[in-house]
Parts: structure tokens; C-alpha cells; sequence
């Protein structure tokens, strides 16, 4: 390359060439910082001149522009929040639903379930090392069904109960089959019946109870038959759509209060709705906000800190400390 070219280079000039040839000499590419030192002049300049215009201007976009805060949504859906929106599970969630379509109002079917619908779930423990079979132990598991499937809400002009908006399936609401055993407690206690562990199908009805899902905690024999069990689970879905999964909300915020006022003498209950993750989250956010407070201090020490000099004329600490402000504000 001949030496001309290098001169045209607005970087790379002759007299850099003549640095690397010339180690005592000094580099000097500095057209960029020439250029910039420039803007910054001109504005400064501006600035100086005419000081509303950068005032005024600026708040006036700000307040502009901070009227698209009244349309931002709050989220609060896990599943939105945390899972990808086009990952691979959602396209196979949705081959199954495609296929495989299931009407809460007329063909629920628990194990078909492919996302989380509105619904609560009760699990019982036997107080004192009881079985869930006990007869005093099992009239509360009847009562506490009896309190949630006669939870009545208002919504819509209307009143409304478990059974106007359970999913269902044949017309009829999904059943805890594990209360079907009421009349056989005495022959169970008695050694005459016995139920079978993980399956046991009706062979007169046909109608098949899986004991492994419902029951906590389980004793068998040699058989295979249960002895005893000390949990069991009780759950209730509802109906979603447009407008039912806002009733089913509230109907789920009713159960939560009725089962955090209800005490039972021989069962112990813990229990959990479809909102209970996202409220514990909003809770857990909300647990953090007085740490903020410490944690703006100490980056405002840090900014102010980093940004002072010696000499206070080229000392910036004012910018260290409207740096903090402005991301406490993002």
C-alpha cells in the first residue's frame, strides 16, 4: 500500500504510521473524541442559550408519555410468566387439546387435564395416628364436603353454588369417590370388606376408584387390601369460559375463607386453589419492598462515592446520585 493511502485513512493516518515505526513518538487518533468534544460543545452552547426549551420540553414528553401507564396490565399468571410462549410443550398442549377436546360442562375428565382450571383441593390428615377410615374421622371428611359444595357466592345478579358451576361429566358434578364408602365403615372396621390398593373396580357397578390418588399414608396386607391410611384428598373443579372463570375466582376466594375460619376435632387440613400460586407470589413481592430501602441506600453510597474527586470542580457526585433515581424509576 502506498504512503498517500494512509493519509486518506481518516484513523489510520501517516502519523500513526510513523508511531509504530517510531516507538517514542506519541499516537494520536483522536478524531472521534474531536468530534464528539464538538457535539457536546454545540450543545452546551444551546444549552446556555436557551435553558426552557431543555427544561420544559422533556418534562412535557415525560407527562406524555406517562400516560400509557393506565394501560398497562397487571400479570400475575405463573404459567405466563414463567414458562416460554412458543416452548414445545405449548405446541404439544395444543396437539392434545386439538385431538383430544374436553368440555368442562359436559365431559370433564380429571386425567385428561392438560392446564390448570379453576378448582380446590383439600388434604386431610387423621388426627392422633387415626385412620382416615375411623368412623368420627370420616363423619368430618363428610362435613367438610358438605361445607364446600354448599358455598354459595353472588355474582352476576344471581346467586350461585358448587353444583350450578362444577365441572361436570355426564350432567353429573365430579364426585369424591372415596365418600362412597360411608356405609361401609362398620364391615371395614369388622374385617368384612376391605378396599383394593392402587385399584379397585366395582364388580357390580363397574365404576372404578383409584385409591392410590385419593388416599395418603396408606397400610396394606399381604393381599394388597388397605388396612388403614391416614390422608386422603378431596377435590372440587369448576367451569371455565369468558365469564365463568371470573365466578369460579370467587368462588375459590369463598372457599379459602370458610376453610381458614373452620376448625375440625379429629382431622388436620391444609388446602390450596388454583390462585394460591400466583397470590403466594404477589405476597413474596410484596414481603421484599422495606428491603428496597436498604438496598437504595447502599447504591446510592456506591454511585456518589465512585463519581467524587478531589477536586470538587470535576467531581460529579450529583450525576452518581440522578443515575440511582433514574433506574429506581425504570
Amino acid at each position: 500500500m502506498k504512503e498517500k493511502d494512509f493519509t486518506q485513512c481518516p484513523v489510520f493516518s501517516l502519523q500513526t504510521l510513523r508511531s509504530l515505526t517510531n516507538p517514542t513518538s506519541t499516537m494520536k487518533c483522536d478524531c472521534v473524541d474531536r468530534l464528539v468534544s464538538y457535539m457536546f460543545r454545540n450543545l452546551g452552547w444551546m444549552v446556555g442559550r436557551k435553558p426552557g426549551y431543555f427544561i420544559i420540553v422533556p418534562i412535557l414528553i415525560s407527562a406524555l408519555l406517562a400516560t400509557g401507564m393506565q394501560r398497562v396490565k397487571y400479570e400475575a399468571d405463573p404459567e405466563y410468566l414463567f414458562s416460554p410462549t412458543d416452548g414445545p410443550a405449548k405446541h404439544e398442549r395444543w396437539v392434545i387439546e386439538t385431538l383430544f377436546p374436553m368440555n368442562l360442562t359436559k365431559n370433564f375428565d380429571v386425567g385428561r387435564m392438560t392446564r390448570i382450571s379453576p378448582f380446590a383441593r383439600i388434604m386431610i390428615e387423621a388426627k392422633h395416628g387415626k385412620s382416615i377410615f375411623d368412623k368420627d374421622v370420616f363423619e368430618d371428611l363428610k362435613r367438610i364436603d358438605k361445607m364446600v359444595t354448599n358455598i354459595t357466592i353472588w355474582h352476576q345478579h344471581r346467586l350461585w353454588k358448587y353444583k350450578n358451576m362444577c365441572a361436570k361429566k355426564n350432567r353429573k358434578c365430579f364426585e369424591n369417590t372415596i365418600l362412597d364408602f360411608s356405609d361401609r365403615l362398620d364391615d371395614m372396621a369388622k374385617g368384612k370388606y376391605s378396599i383394593d390398593y392402587p385399584l379397585m373396580i366395582n364388580e357390580v357397578t363397574f365404576k372404578v376408584f383409584f385409591s392410590a390418588a385419593f388416599l395418603g399414608g396408606v397400610k396394606t396386607d399381604e393381599f394388597n387390601m388397605i388396612e388403614s391410611a391416614r390422608a386422603v384428598n378431596l377435590l372440587y373443579f369448576l367451569e371455565t369460559g369468558p365469564l365463568k372463570t371470573e365466578r369460579a375466582n370467587v368462588w375459590e376466594a369463598a372457599f379459602l375463607q370458610l376453610m381458614e375460619e373452620s376448625e375440625f376435632e379429629h382431622i388436620n387440613i391444609a388446602y390450596y386453589t388454583s390462585l394460591t400460586l400466583s397470590a403466594e407470589l404477589e405476597k413474596n413481592t410484596i414481603s421484599v419492598l422495606p428491603l428496597f430501602s436498604v438496598t437504595v441506600v447502599i447504591m446510592l453510597a456506591f454511585s456518589v462515592s465512585t463519581c467524587m474527586m478531589l477536586d470538587w470542580v470535576k467531581a460529579s457526585h450529583g450525576l452518581g446520585f440522578s443515575d440511582v433515581y433514574h433506574q429506581q424509576w425504570q
